[in-house]
């Protein structure tokens, strides 16, 4: 659900400001997701993040 929202905004923080959740939540699924999948969703560089190649 907030994987497109992540992808858009490039933080957990923003998207969860404008999904009105919580950060945490929002990083939760990312990670269950990114689990589910066995592939890494995103690249982290401190609070921000991004696509890595095979996600662009």
């Amino acid at each position: 659900m907030f994987l497109k929202a992540v992808a858009r905004h490039l933080r957990f923080a923003k998207t969860a400001e404008t999904w009105h959740a919580s950060a945490p939540a929002i990083t939760l699924q990312i990670k269950d997701l990114k689990a589910e999948m066995g592939m890494p969703l995103f690249a982290h560089q401190g609070r921000k993040v991004s696509l890595p190649s095979s996600g662009e």
